[in-house]
């Protein structure tokens, strides 16, 4: 697994973890308990759901360093827009100033110094009439390589 991938399966290995999303990397999500985390979009079903994506912030690259920051989009969704706020503060309760955790698993494991919110956004609802917001967190971490060995 790759660097991105240990990333993102890290992060939601913690919020399963701590019980505020199940994570089930293969097969369907049974109907009932904490909301699923899906991987780069949300799925259909059910009405609560997160979804976890790693984007690029050109700004924030330095070409000479092994330390990164990568921005994640946390992208909530629920029947209610306080239950989406709610569902967001518990990932943010969780991870907004969280240092050094380790994510994944394997030679790729992610080596994070901080994570932290950068912005949130109401998204307002889809099309099946469920509220959707978004938080873009950075990560801090270490992504060392050939080139830029630290």
């Amino acid at each position: 697994m790759g660097w991105t991938n240990n990333l993102l399966v890290g992060l939601a290995e913690e919020l399963a973890a701590r019980g505020i999303a199940r994570w089930q990397p293969t097969g369907a999500y049974p109907p009932d308990g904490p909301p699923p985390v899906f991987l780069r979009s949300l799925g259909d079903a059910p009405d609560a759901a997160l979804a976890l994506a790693a984007y690029g912030d050109p700004e924030n690259e330095d070409a000479g360093l092994s330390h990164v920051i990568q921005a994640v989009q946390i992208r909530t969704r629920a029947a209610a827009p306080d239950a989406v706020d709610d569902l967001a503060d518990r990932v943010w309760d969780e991870f907004h100033g969280a240092t050094m955790l380790r994510l994944g698993t394997g030679p790729n494991v992610v080596a994070t110094t901080l994570i932290r919110r950068r912005s949130s956004a109401a998204l307002g609802r889809d099309a099946r009439g469920r509220y959707e917001r978004t938080d873009n967190y950075y990560v801090t971490a270490a992504r060392p390589t050939a080139h830029r060995p630290d």
